[in-house]
């Protein structure tokens, strides 16, 4: 069976170096990256070929799923794989879960390609969990890369 792959792309009026400066920012990471409806916490964020990485994401709100670890959070554990600055990011992420479909080792490629109007922003995730909804994951996606937008032109 051919591995999932959820992306997502936005031109981002920036320079390729501010991009990537949000992009290994821990502050500025915990602001953009949660997409709407989730708050995140970084607990370690190093970001450098064979760093660590670890965060917690919660839903906010009244109805709030239970979340992947439960309580209505998830938990992100992983490293960062590859490092070009001004030009990718690559994460290797799990997500511990009492739920096999929930749970799983999942590769997210940041890539940055500049344009006359700054960059073009991508992001692919790779052998995405089955418990996450395709659709959903997309629109998460895409939230995500808005608020980026939002924090580098803020």
């Amino acid at each position: 069976m051919e591995p999932r792959i959820d992306q997502a792309e936005r031109r981002i009026n920036a320079s390729p170096t501010a991009i990537f400066e949000a992009m290994i920012d821990p502050v500025a990471v915990a602001r953009w990256l949660p997409p709407e409806g989730m708050t995140a916490r970084i607990h370690a964020f190093d970001p450098r070929p064979g760093g660590d990485y670890r965060m917690t994401l919660s839903y906010t709100g009244d109805e709030r799923p239970e979340g992947k670890a439960g309580g209505g959070r998830d938990e992100v554990v992983g490293q960062f794989a590859k490092v070009e600055r001004d030009r990718m990011i690559e994460q290797v992420v799990e997500f511990p879960s009492h739920d096999s479909n929930a749970a799983g080792m999942m590769t997210l490629r940041w890539t940055i390609e500049p344009n006359a109007d700054g960059a073009l922003v991508r992001v692919e995730a790779r052998d995405v969990p089955p418990a996450i909804d395709a659709e959903v994951h997309r629109k998460a996606l895409a939230s995500t890369l808005a608020k980026l937008d939002e924090e580098i032109n803020r």
